[in-house]
């Protein structure tokens, strides 16, 4: 059976005024706004803030829960009870929620491109085979961020984060391997200097993909509240 999965992109590139932080908060449970106010920098804010709208949106509009309903693993990974399932990720001018209602394991990471990038940093996190594909490969930045993303990915989708060491996750060209347990990896294109991969634990897989912008979520979540 095919997995339904709806992603949904949505820029951050404009630091919002004062009173447009303060009444978009006012839809997220108290916990999240207390955990809002403890980032530093507008951008990581403001990611925040968006993530969990996009969450908002995708459950209201596709299930019964809502975000009261989130609840956490031992490693942290947020999760409702069910087959359900979501992954949010952000980088550069960039929010993405991956949501799912006929599966719990998926996992989603985006990553803008650093043109200075050393990847002589990046060795001891990459197989041997990883590293040979990468220095072999005609853009060597490219495909390590191909698969850095498919490595983040999965790990948010196996539900332990980075309690699992990234050198032992073996990818192959549609697959990886976490332990024993095979997944699939997948790209979504969201444009130039960005990478993104998806991963499910099913090879027959479909995603709705819609980029929008911060007024059309706005919007929804005024009209849903």
């Amino acid at each position: 059976m095919s997995i339904s999965t709806i992603a949904l992109c949505v820029n951050n590139d404009i630091e919002w005024s004062e009173t447009k932080l303060n009444n978009t908060m006012k839809v997220l449970p108290n916990k999240l706004i207390k955990k809002a106010k403890t980032f530093r920098f507008w951008n990581d804010r403001q990611a925040f803030i968006l993530g969990k709208l996009l969450v908002k949106r995708v459950l209201e509009e596709n299930s019964k829960f809502n975000l009261c309903d989130i609840q956490y693993n031992s490693y942290g990974k947020p999760y409702i009870k069910g087959d359900i399932s979501f992954s949010v990720s952000h980088s550069g001018e960039y929010v993405i929620c991956l949501f799912s209602l006929t599966t719990n394991s998926i996992g989603v990471d985006i990553e803008k491109i650093d043109s200075k990038i050393n990847l002589n940093d990046f060795e001891e996190v990459l197989t041997t085979k990883e590293s040979l594909r990468i220095k072999d490969s005609k853009n060597p930045k490219d495909t390590f961020y191909e698969t850095w993303t498919i490595k983040e990915a999965g790990m948010k989708a196996d539900g332990r984060g980075m309690n699992i060491p990234l050198n032992e996750i073996d990818i192959s060209c549609e697959s990886l391997k976490i332990e024993e347990k095979k997944w699939y990896h997948y790209p979504l294109d969201i444009e130039e200097n960005y990478k993104c991969s998806l991963v499910v634990d099913s090879p027959e897989f479909f995603v709705c993909f819609n980029k929008i912008n911060d007024e059309d979520l706005m919007n929804y979540r005024f009209l849903a509240n």
